[in-house]
């Protein structure tokens, strides 16, 4: 049984590992076990979201995902990612209140570019949904998955853009952007 708060990091690395080379069930269950030992780790729940989303799972992903930000209101990557995980399920409401918070961080941080960019996206507002991600993509990000995230919906506006405002909308940018994907980084 782990009982020291080191223990359990190292178990929610190993998960996070486990998770990065594609064996989501492994990650899964670690994470599992470690809420079971401490329900209220805001990075074990975010994790575990990330990886019910990679399996498909996306129901249980916004269920982890928000207890994740609700352990933790200052993990502002769980918050963006509760948005995306809503947006993707077609919650539109749900998601600008999960990325309400996210404005804190002022109006030049990546992931409120990123959210205002996925919003004006889904308004059809193509152009400007490109101006947003493209600045937030040049601003200091060690989020690789969310970087890569974001670069695939940008190309998908672009390409959208180049072939004409009407043979292009938001639905299709997303499902285009995701074809590829189980799940949200």
């Amino acid at each position: 049984m782990l009982t020291t708060d080191h223990e359990l990091l190292d178990l929610i690395t190993l998960a996070a590992n486990a998770g990065m080379v594609g064996q989501h069930e492994e990650a899964i269950r670690q994470l599992e076990y470690v809420l079971q030992m401490s329900p209220n780790l805001a990075q074990a729940h975010f994790l575990l979201g990330s990886q019910y989303a990679a399996t498909g799972r996306m129901d249980d992903a916004i269920n982890a995902t928000a207890i994740a930000v609700s352990c933790d209101q200052q993990l502002d990557i769980a918050c963006f990612q509760l948005g995306l995980l809503l947006l993707s399920a077609g919650r539109m409401t749900e998601a600008r209140l999960a990325w309400s918070p996210l404005d804190k961080l002022g109006s030049a941080a990546p992931l409120v570019l990123f959210k205002t960019g996925l919003l004006h996206m889904v308004n059809e507002e193509l152009a400007i949904a490109l101006d947003y991600l493209e600045l937030g993509l040049t601003k200091p990000n060690d989020n690789q998955a969310l970087l890569d995230e974001m670069r695939k919906i940008a190309a998908q506006i672009k390409l959208g853009l180049k072939e004409g405002q009407g043979s292009v909308n938001a639905a299709s940018i997303w499902l285009a952007s995701h074809a590829a994907d189980k799940g949200l980084h």
